[in-house]
């Protein structure tokens, strides 16, 4: 019996040291000699091990370690739309849906002091060269505390929209995974109408795509604990606000322009889409995003000015 003992505590050891390692570098094969189809599939529907391995990776890395986050998102999607950048002594989140390639390629600006592309295959590039997180050293990870730390957001009126049109409306009848990620069904039926995919949000389809959840539950730090929040309906002026801040004085590096096809033209189709119901019900879903960011709440009676987007 005591060898068994014995026997099952060398194994255990042993497994605990070589198994992740040999997942590690199982995954790391996988991602750089397989399809994307195929990809696709073994990431996001094959084993436990192989789809909870990055989750896994994030939660056991020196940052979540020393600053637990407690939200309902996974730490690897929290570590994945972060960004730090220890050079320029900063750390931010890139939320989808408030212009963060752009936010990334201009910030990326002052660490090279001078004007950089605006064009999307460059920021889709640099966002892959960015430094997450989950990535850090524990050394690396120490250092957070004394970064300053900044996220721009978007009013949560304008933001859900967005999402719909750019998201749901454009993809619906060529994107499967939106359809799966709205209905449950991967078949194609009818697009739902804006006040139906609020509903949908409403009835627990909130964390079904990134593109809609919360600004606040990617918050890595208490709301109190950030420098500087930026807003999309002003980026233009905090970005100013936000370089001088960084470099410690001003600076004639602009805020680059979003790529045409990514304007929906949100802003402009507010009162086509939103009736007095979907005010109220928007801001119950996103009354943590409301009331955060100091965003004011539009009642349903009252007529949507376009300063307050």
């Amino acid at each position: 019996m005591t060898n068994k003992i014995t026997v099952f505590a060398a194994w255990k050891t042993a497994s605990e040291r070589y198994v992740p390692a040999v997942r590690e570098k199982l995954l790391g094969l996988a991602k750089a000699h397989l399809n994307k189809r195929v990809k696709k599939f073994i990431f996001k529907k094959g084993p436990a091990w192989v789809t909870n391995a990055r989750e896994n990776r994030a939660a056991e890395s020196p940052f979540f370690q020393l600053y637990p986050y407690h939200g309902p998102l996974r730490k690897k999607s929290v570590s994945a739309h972060s960004v730090v950048d220890l050079e320029l002594g900063i750390f931010f989140h890139r939320i989808p849906k408030c212009a963060n390639s752009s936010i990334v390629a201009s910030i990326s600006q002052l660490r090279e002091g001078r004007a950089l592309s605006s064009s999307q295959e460059f920021k889709r590039d640099l966002r892959k060269s960015l430094m997450k997180p989950a990535d850090l050293s524990l050394d690396a990870a120490q250092k957070v505390k004394s970064l300053r730390k900044f996220v721009f957001v978007r009013n949560p009126y304008n933001r859900v929209l967005s999402a719909y049109l750019s998201k749901v409306a454009v993809a619906w009848d060529t994107n499967e995974q939106i359809r799966i990620h709205v209905t449950s069904r991967s078949a194609k039926s009818p697009l739902p109408t804006f006040a139906e995919f609020c509903g949908f949000l409403n009835r627990g389809g909130l964390y079904r795509n990134h593109h809609w959840y919360p600004q606040t539950d990617y918050l890595a730090f208490q709301a109190s604990e950030y420098d500087f929040f930026g807003r999309v309906e002003t980026i233009d002026a905090d970005f100013k606000r936000l370089a001088q801040m960084i470099a410690g004085k001003e600076t004639s590096l602009e805020m680059l322009p979003e790529d045409p096809a990514h304007r929906t033209g949100s802003t402009e189709a507010m009162n086509r889409y939103y009736t007095p119901e979907l005010y109220d019900l928007v801001y119950d879903i996103y009354k943590a995003d409301f009331e955060t960011f100091g965003y004011s709440r539009i009642r349903g009676s009252k007529f949507l000015h376009p300063r307050s987007i």
